[in-house]
Order: structure tokens, then sequence, then C-alpha cells
């Protein structure tokens, strides 16, 4: 039965033309020489899961910190390359708050976060945002609260938006 659906798909798969490197197959319960027998016939290379798209995991359940490593791992990047130029302290703050926290958004935007993800994400961005890297920081110059605020309601200007 498995095998007469997977040969159907196979030659709906040959009909349309599929483009063979961006495509991939994913099988559950079928043995090595099966799996090498599709590869050869489709030229489809074989996946493992979980799926991602666009960088992000495509799963049925919660995620977990595991499944988040991808996040970690390019705001990690982003850091990283950063930290060898000399930025001063605004061009950090602006790069945390528009190039982080949008890479953030985006997998929220999607799934649920675990804590631990969004806490490990704050931390490195905290640890850029004051040394410059991604190194354990020592004394903060000002509030992490005040650097998520928008730029309007920062430091002094607060007190007085909040008489008008």
């Amino acid at each position: 039965m498995a095998m007469n659906v997977l040969s159907r798909l196979l030659d709906e798969a040959a009909a349309s033309q599929l483009n063979p490197s961006k495509s991939e197959v994913y099988s559950a319960g079928m043995s090595q020489v099966e799996l090498e027998e599709v590869h050869k016939f489709t030229g489809f290379t074989l996946g493992c899961l979980p799926v991602r798209y666009l960088g992000a995991p495509l799963v049925a359940r919660n995620l977990t910190v595991k499944d988040c490593a991808p996040l970690l791992k390019k705001v990690a990047i982003k850091i990283n390359g950063w930290a060898a130029k000399t930025l001063s302290y605004t061009g950090r703050a602006q790069l945390v708050q528009v190039v982080l926290f949008h890479i953030q958004n985006y997998w929220a935007q999607h799934f649920l976060l675990p804590k631990a993800v969004i806490k490990l994400v704050n931390q490195m961005c905290v640890r850029f945002l004051w040394k410059g890297q991604n190194e354990k920081v020592k004394v903060a110059r000002l509030s992490w609260e005040q650097i998520c605020k928008p730029k309007k309601w920062r430091l002094g200007s607060q007190r007085s938006c909040q008489h008008v």
C-alpha cells in the first residue's frame, strides 16, 4: 500500500518537473535500501526531522530550547560579527533594537518560545550592548527595561511625557 502511494507520488513528481536540488524526502518505517532507491529514482536528498521552513522548525508540539538552537546560533553569529567592529554604545543599542529583536520577534510570531530561550537571547543582547561582545557583564550603565522602551519614553523624557 505505502509503496503504491509512493509510486504515484513519484510519478506525479516526475511529470511536474520538481527541482531535486530544492526537494527533500522524509520517511518513516522505510528500510535503508528503499530510501536509497527513492533517492536514486528522484534525485531528492533524504531530509531529517524537524523540517525547517525559513529557518524555523515545523513541529506540532511546544518548542524546546534544543528546537530553538538555530535562533540562538543566529543571534550569536550576528553578535560575533559585530563584535569585531568598533561600534559605539549608540550603534550597539540600535543594532540590538532593530536587528536582534526582529530575529526573535520573527520566531515569536510563529511559535510560543520557551522562557529559557527568551532569557538567553536577552542575555546575549545585554552582554553585547554593554561589552560589545557576548561575555559576562559586571555593571550595567542603564537598566535593561529602559533600553527596551520606545525612544520617546527613555530617561528624562519619561517624566515629562507622563505629566502631559
